[in-house]
């Protein structure tokens, strides 16, 4: 029969039901025992030191390394390239939704804003007015301009009129009259003064001889045919009167088109608005400021990241298990971390999430695995990037009979455990089956009530590597 036995060093898996993985070395264990030699069995001896079997909670942890991560990391770019006028934040700062982050220098835009507003209530004014149609005044002296344009041309077309022929014929003959008393006035004064150019009589005559001269013309033109161009400018001034009055009367197209221009303002001074509001930067997110690319006084370009902010409101803590043991973790799971900066600390978390797609390096194919933890009053100053270990709790048996793994024996023979038990002033080598391991601990099933008084072997310590799981060792 080959014995050896558990002491203290183990691994624990997050599949821990296969029981303990023996090194094959137990065979060559042969070391003098101590303490009760009654005891020996196969050299195998029950040491002096005690211990009793308890109740508790074995937990089935799956053990991790890693380090704290951020949820997201967010870029915030510019909208638009431009002179950076100031910015609010470093790196290292905690932020909240809304905070301004950087502005750029907005004066030429903000005076666009105002040029496109003007713009708009112009256009809006033309279209309230299309819609309500011109004013009588307005009407009325359109109307005037196409009669007025009409009896131009009809005068031309239709020749002059009596009452015309009559007035013209009446302004030649009293010019006629006026300029035969001038020159007979002339005359008189010419026979008597050889001055007479410079006298008043001259000055009379010439300007009855221009009368005359006028008159005649108006007379002669009552009678002659107007030429086409003529005909031609009047029926323009005709076509442009009835037009101004067309334009005037508010039709579906007009009134369409008023709108359009209206509409084609506003969405011109919204753009500029938004314009004004590309050029501050702000906080989509509660979070912690992880870089600042920019600076005041720089010119920045639109699309980079200006600021990057991380989402970490919570912190993660993020580490790469073997695909081995994603059976046993779920999200929603209790876990612990230590982290290096705090390592007398044990940090409550919650498995958050585990990542769809692995990595595979060197054969071995390794999933991401998140745990939130929670902040809390008292807690230690978690900051990115920290790393350490975390425990992940797969399984918990409560109120569970738990002895000292160093007080258990392996017959690697049989394939069976047992444990030395105090019966009075003796020890007594009983066959026990196990469950699950605890730290130090191993969950008897079977062999072992609570309160029990063992004896731990007195040879030396095997190490084990494996979780707790029930059932004998594995064949060597």
């Amino acid at each position: 029969m080959e014995l050896c036995y558990v002491k203290k060093k183990y691994s624990v898996l997050a599949v821990a039901s296969a029981g303990l993985l023996m090194m094959a070395a137990c065979s060559s264990i042969q070391l003098p025992g101590v303490g009760n030699r009654n005891a020996n069995t196969n050299g195998v001896t029950a040491s002096a030191e005690r211990v009793k079997a308890t109740s508790g909670v074995i937990e089935n942890l799956v053990i991790g390394t890693g380090s704290i991560v951020a949820r997201s990391t967010t870029d915030l770019p510019f909208l638009r390239a431009g002179l950076v006028k100031s910015v609010s934040v470093s790196e290292g700062q905690y932020v909240k939704k809304g905070d301004v982050i950087a502005l750029l220098d907005t004066g030429d835009l903000e005076t666009a804003v105002q040029s496109a507003w003007m713009n708009y209530l112009s256009a809006r004014i033309s279209y309230s007015q299309t819609l309500k149609g011109p004013t009588d005044l307005d009407m009325a002296a359109v109307q005037a301009q196409l009669a007025s344009a009409q009896a131009s041309y009809a005068a031309l077309s239709d020749g002059p009129v009596e009452t015309d022929i009559r007035a013209v014929q009446a302004d030649l003959q009293n010019s006629e009259a006026a300029l035969k008393q001038a020159q007979a006035a002339y005359d008189r004064r010419a026979g008597r003064d050889p001055g007479v150019s410079a006298s008043s009589e001259a000055l009379a005559l010439e300007q009855a001889t221009n009368n005359y001269a006028k008159a005649k013309a108006m007379y002669d033109a009552k009678f002659s045919k107007p030429t086409n161009a003529q005909l031609a400018s009047a029926a323009a001034q005709i076509a442009s009167a009835r037009k101004n009055i067309e334009a005037l009367k508010p039709d579906e197209n007009t009134i369409a088109l008023a709108k359009i221009k209206m509409e084609q303002a506003y969405s011109v001074w919204e753009q500029a608005v938004d314009d004004v509001k590309d050029a501050t930067l702000t906080s989509p997110l509660d979070g912690l400021v992880v870089a600042v690319n920019v600076a005041a006084g720089e010119l920045a370009n639109s699309g980079g990241a200006a600021v990057q902010i991380a989402d970490f409101t919570e912190p993660l803590f993020e580490v790469s298990l073997d695909e081995a043991d994603l059976n046993a973790v779920k999200a929603g799971q209790k876990a612990r971390v230590r982290l290096q900066a705090f390592i007398n600390d044990s940090i409550t978390a919650v498995v958050d999430s585990i990542a769809s797609v692995g990595a595979s390096s060197n054969n071995i194919v390794t999933y991401k695995v998140r745990m939130r933890i929670p902040r809390v009053e008292g807690q230690p100053n978690i900051l990115l990037n920290m790393s350490g270990t975390s425990e992940i709790v797969v399984g918990q048996i409560n109120d569970a009979v738990m002895v000292p793994t160093a007080a258990l024996i392996v017959d690697t023979t049989k394939k069976t455990y047992a444990v030395f038990k105090v019966v009075g002033t003796e020890t007594q080598r009983t066959v026990v089956e196990i469950g699950e391991r605890n730290g130090d601990n191993t969950q008897i099933l079977k062999g072992v009530v609570v309160g029990d008084e063992l004896a731990l072997p007195s040879v030396a310590t095997q190490s084990v590597s494996g979780g707790g799981g029930g059932g004998p060792p594995p064949p060597q």
